[in-house]
């Protein structure tokens, strides 16, 4: 190995270790309450783990608002690993950050040969506080994976242009496209498409690799001169990236399918074009002032209902002169133009000119982008140094001094994830008028069992902003859980009027309806969450339950059996559709199914006691004893004991129903129906 590789190879692997010591406190972390469980926890899709029921599934819907299949199998394939605990799932997205750290090095080294710049912007890149976000928070694999895939995506880019012919060879010549050339940008469509299946914020990703192009002139490596703005009429740059921007174009295209199916997507009506582009200006400052200070970060920062009109013009022309000085500086400094573009580019997608949340700006978004506003500040600032004298002293004791500080504000920041209490009670710390940070602690206390607090942390939110879709949802979810069921039907309808593509809020308005015994309304309330996620079992269980209420025993089957090819592992399907086969007379398919699910859930006696019931009603003594006994052995019950007695009756086993119709009277002695069968039975039986 070259001198200069191995060096390169040395201090990637020192990065790597130096990454994975700066985010250890991940691996004591909890999930948190936001999307976790949505993505894992509560995914019976994904913690499963990796089959090929999971594969079509994560291929084939927009759940949680995204289409991302690929980080549905990572996640499927940490709950092969790990099953669902959390240490597993924090240290495999630390080690993609780690190696993504690795591979922003070795790319920048390959494109510049600068070993020292290349290493302090992959040193800043891995340690900044921003990254955190990304890589503690099992909800946002998606980061860590699509930035992965985008990186080897720009490596093998850069190969395949130095594969490539020069422009200025005869375009008549065998060799003018050779298969090495062709080898290597099928890999980077490749890892264009596995990374926008991870994420679709890569779909500027084709811009960055044009950026490329005009930076460098096709000349050997090392050999840079200036920034070729001519070579934007070459055809080749554009009808090369065709396949490159049709595969933007389509995961685009799928993504606001997605997000505007599930509700995510605030419509002009909402959040007006002014306010957007208002704040889009405002966010690409303060991830400037974030990147520069990384102080106050929270994991929510709340979009506002409306900007002051001198911040909104002060940061759009800080952001117009700062383009200025860098279009002046392309042929002395070209990265920095690059770097400046990168960051401005990659951001566009989660710049909010299409609205995606209720967020402002987030942490998380700087992932990617924040590589070329790093590649700004570490040449910027060399080329500056270079005319000082004592600048490798300066650039020792600064970068020292910067490194240091990124370390421990990682460190600390990493801790503030430990769970959603902590982490929602920072963001709640740091700006108590914040009402998704209200909404998020709330949820994450009633997570925690604390629900007194999380019911007053729920109603502030919604004071502050009582049109806020999540708060009305997650206060009607506790309500109902309470039992207090006006309060959830009123807070549950609003979330739906609010947000009426959300399945979740339709779901548990039509539980709310179904127990408050409004059967016609829950009826089509349940229909409408169906339809929007077909694939929900929760839904159809409720659905049967209101058929049964309506003593509709044939359609109750239905959405029972369908339940339970949606999750094969749900007890209550199984259980409920044997009670209604018992109600339709097929008590032989009913036993089945109370089988089913008395092994799924081997410790609840009811499920022995329904099946001992059928097998009684069958004609089955000996069996539906057994079952008896079962349930006994978890749960002394009167009417156990009574059943039991009936069945060993029959069995003509007669002292022991005796002992147990004794049992029942001696537990309720105005038991008749006990009584009359154990003076009976004591009549015939022999001495």
């Amino acid at each position: 190995m070259k001198p200069e590789r191995s060096l390169t190879w040395k201090l990637g692997c020192l990065l790597a270790v130096v990454t994975f010591a700066a985010f250890w406190p991940v691996q004591g972390n909890q999930f948190v309450s936001v999307d976790d469980p949505q993505y894992v926890l509560q995914n019976p899709h994904v913690n499963t783990g990796l089959t090929w029921r999971g594969i079509a599934w994560a291929f084939c819907n927009g759940y949680a608002c995204n289409w991302h299949p690929i980080t549905w199998m990572s996640h499927m394939l940490d709950c092969n690993f790990f099953g669902l605990h959390p240490a597993g799932h924090h240290l495999m997205s630390l080690g993609f950050h780690a190696i993504n750290a690795m591979l922003v090095f070795f790319f920048l080294h390959r494109i510049t040969g600068a070993v020292g710049r290349s290493f302090l912007v992959a040193s800043f890149f891995a340690l900044h506080p921003l990254r955190v976000e990304s890589v503690a928070w099992v909800a946002e694999r998606k980061d860590v994976l699509s930035g992965f895939f985008a990186l080897l995506a720009l490596i093998f880019y850069r190969v395949y242009r130095e594969a490539r012919p020069a422009a200025g060879e005869d375009r008549d010549q065998s060799q003018k496209f050779p298969r090495r050339a062709w080898f290597w940008y099928g890999l980077t469509f490749l890892s264009l498409a596995l990374g926008l299946m991870s994420k679709p914020m890569l779909v500027t990703l084709p811009f960055v690799f044009l950026l490329l192009d005009l930076w460098t002139p096709d000349l050997p490596e090392g050999k840079v001169v200036k920034f070729a703005w001519f070579k934007i009429v070459n055809a080749r740059l554009w009808y090369e990236k065709i396949p490159f921007f049709a595969l933007s174009i389509g995961a685009s295209i799928v993504t606001f399918l997605a997000q505007k199916q599930g509700g995510a997507v605030s419509s002009t009506q909402t959040v007006t074009l002014s306010l957007r582009l208002g704040n889009a200006a405002l966010a690409y400052v303060q991830y400037l002032s974030k990147t520069l200070v990384p102080t106050k970060l929270s994991p929510i920062y709340p979009l506002p209902n409306e900007l002051s009109l001198m911040p909104v013009v002060g940061s759009v022309l800080l952001l117009v002169l700062i383009t200025v000085l860098c279009l002046r500086a392309v042929q002395r400094n070209p990265w920095v133009t690059v770097g400046w573009f990168w960051f401005v580019g990659m951001l566009v997608p989660t710049i909010g000119i299409i609205q995606v949340g209720p967020q402002a700006l987030a942490d998380r978004y700087t992932y990617l982008p924040g590589i070329g506003l790093l590649m700004v500040f570490v040449w910027g600032l060399h080329s500056v140094l270079s005319r000082i004298e004592a600048r490798k002293s300066l650039i020792w004791l600064g970068t020292g001094a910067a490194m240091i500080t990124c370390v421990l504000s990682t460190w600390s920041q990493t801790r503030y994830w430990k769970d959603g209490v902590t982490l929602y009670g920072r963001a709640f710390e740091l700006c108590p008028s914040n009402y998704i940070a209200c909404d998020y602690l709330g949820n994450a206390l009633h997570s925690a069992g604390r629900d007194a607090d999380a019911l007053v942390l729920l109603r502030e939110s919604l004071r502050l902003q009582p049109r806020y879709p999540e708060a009305q949802y997650n206060l009607g979810t506790l309500l109902l859980e309470k039992g207090e069921l006006a309060g959830a039907i009123k807070h549950l309808e609003i979330a739906v009027q609010l947000s009426p593509a959300d399945a979740s809020a339709q779901q548990n308005l039509g539980n709310a309806l179904l127990k408050a015994k409004q059967f016609t309304e829950s009826r089509v309330v349940l229909q409408r969450a169906i339809q929007l996620r077909p694939d929900d079992a929760g839904s159809r269980l409720n659905l049967g339950a209101v058929y049964v209420a309506q003593l509709e025993w044939k359609d109750a089957a239905t959405e029972y059996s369908k339940a339970i090819k949606l999750s094969p592992q749900n007890a209550d399907a199984e259980h409920n559709l044997a009670l209604v086969l018992v109600k339709q007379g097929a008590t032989e398919e009913a036993i089945r199914h109370f089988r089913r699910a008395a092994n799924l859930r081997p410790t609840d006696a009811s499920m022995y006691f329904d099946l001992g019931l059928a097998c009684l009603e069958s004609g089955q003594p000996a069996s539906a004893a057994l079952e008896f006994r079962k349930s006994l052995s978890l749960r002394d019950d009167v009417w156990t004991h009574y059943r039991l007695a009936c069945a060993l009756d029959r069995l003509h086993q007669s002292g022991e129903a005796i002992s147990h119709y004794r049992e029942v009277l001696r537990q309720s002695p105005d038991f008749a129906d006990a009584r009359n069968a154990l003076a009976n039975l004591v009549t015939t039986s022999p001495p």
